[in-house]
């Protein structure tokens, strides 16, 4: 599967690190970083990002956000999900790879069995 999944998707989960931790650590606002992030994305993959900013409010999981579709398509999606006032949620199980990406704050996460929480921090990636 490796090696025919650039027929079927567009991002590279390791790029989409290298750009946001370049955005975290070189702008001085959410604003800029978030506007850093879709413009770098926009030039490294033409055409498959959409850098106008359009909002919508989500609910998923039990975690209450906005979120910001920079990509969709029936295979991936790239957003910036988040909130000023903290949430918190379930993602549940399925089979697809999901690449959180901590920009600000951080995410705790619990896995079956485990007895301690996992931390992740901006510039993490965190792979549900």
């Amino acid at each position: 599967i490796d090696s025919q999944k650039e027929k079927f998707y567009v991002f590279d989960q390791d790029v989409l690190q290298e750009i946001a931790i370049d955005a975290i650590n070189n702008t001085s606002s959410t604003q800029e970083m978030f506007s850093k992030i879709a413009n770098e994305l926009a030039r490294r993959y033409p055409g498959h990002v959409e850098t106008d900013q359009e909002w919508v409010f989500n609910n998923a999981g039990g975690a209450m956000g906005a979120m910001w579709v920079l990509h969709s398509s029936i295979t991936e999606y790239v957003i910036i999900f988040g909130t000023t006032i903290g949430t918190e949620g379930h993602t549940g199980r399925f089979y697809a790879d999901d690449y959180f990406t901590i920009l600000e704050g951080e995410q705790w996460s619990y896995t079956e069995g485990a007895t301690e929480k996992e931390v992740f921090l901006p510039g993490d990636q965190h792979h549900l």
